[in-house]
């Protein structure tokens, strides 16, 4: 549930206020990055729909007095391929519907706005599926084509590195991702969107009998100017998610969650779905170690087998 506290300002830039952005180039988790690559000419395709209530609120003297972002909607398309076994590329293209004020509150959001478009390489350093324990490095890069009446873009190029960590099993995986986002400085409602530090949790349960993969993720940042000093410079939402994998690759996932710390972008409540095609290779990590291999010993002869069915066993049978 953001909340902006000062006095709003009518020469505001714009900011992005949608924090749910899904992982664009898949893996075991929904927002989480995977350490795990796609594998060369490996494929992701989403399609991703959210709805947050109460994303960003103005407060006068510690009342509210408007809904700077009430209601959020937001749809997405995102892509992904592997160029290398140990390097992916992804893209991802937003959209939303919004009802609201101005930054300034002095008009009505745009309806309809389009969001930043965000492209990323993913390096694999360790590889996830032959170990256990999974590492990588994501080099995000924001374009500026969201709108910034809508607040939904800065009107500014960021640059978002980050490190992406995973360990688990076919059964059950965590991931944490910790990174830095380069971007100007912006002003919305008294509040200014700078340079800011974020992390990542992602934990997922993969059920044979139903298949379905339960997950559980959890999204925070603060300003790295002035980390965890303003309420609303310190974002941070949790979700609750089911995936339903069917056919050759495709997957349902449904969820909901809300806000954990009263930053800016995190709502009341949000729901979401996504519709993927991934067609994974198998989860299962190699052991470290290869087992010794165990020589079988052919079954004994049976001594009285009479292959030739002349009444004498093969031991005694001369006959060839």
């Amino acid at each position: 549930l953001g909340t902006a506290s000062t006095s709003p300002t009518a020469s505001a830039e714009g900011a992005d206020v949608q924090n749910f952005k899904p992982a664009a180039g898949g893996g075991r988790f929904i927002t989480t990055t995977d350490a795990r690559s796609l594998g060369q000419w490996g494929l992701h395709f989403a399609l991703n729909f959210s709805y947050g209530k109460d994303p960003l609120i103005y407060y006068k003297n510690g009342k509210k007095t408007s809904d700077v972002v009430a209601d959020q909607v937001g749809a997405e398309l995102a892509a992904a391929v592997g160029l290398f076994e140990f390097l992916d590329i992804d893209v991802a293209v937003p959209v939303a519907l919004e009802t609201g004020r101005t930054a300034d509150l002095s008009s009505s959001l745009p309806i309809a706005a389009m969001g930043n478009v965000r492209t990323a390489l993913k390096l694999r350093i360790l590889d996830g599926r032959k170990k256990l324990v999974g590492l990588a490095f994501h080099s995000e890069v924001t374009i500026p084509t969201g709108s910034t009446a809508a607040l939904m873009g800065t009107g500014s190029v960021e640059y978002a590195p980050s490190l992406a960590f995973s360990v688990g099993t076919s059964v059950f995986a965590m991931a944490i991702n910790v990174g830095y986002r380069l971007r100007a400085a912006s002003q919305v409602a008294g509040f200014t969107f700078d340079d800011e530090i974020f992390y990542r949790l992602g934990l997922a349960l993969r059920l044979k009998k139903p298949p379905i993969h339960v997950v559980a993720e959890g999204f925070a940042a603060t300003s790295a100017v002035r980390p965890w000093q303003k309420e609303i410079e310190n974002p941070a939402e949790g979700f609750i998610g089911f995936r339903f994998p069917f056919g050759k690759g495709f997957i349902l996932s449904l969820g909901g969650g809300g806000s954990l710390l009263p930053g800016y972008g995190t709502p009341a409540m949000r729901v979401m779905t996504s519709f993927a095609f991934f067609p994974e290779k198998d989860d299962d990590p190699k052991p470290i170690f290869d087992p010794p291999e165990v020589r079988k010993e052919p079954p004994p002869e049976d001594a009285n087998a009479d292959d030739d069915a002349d009444g004498i066993p093969n031991g005694r049978d001369l006959c060839p």
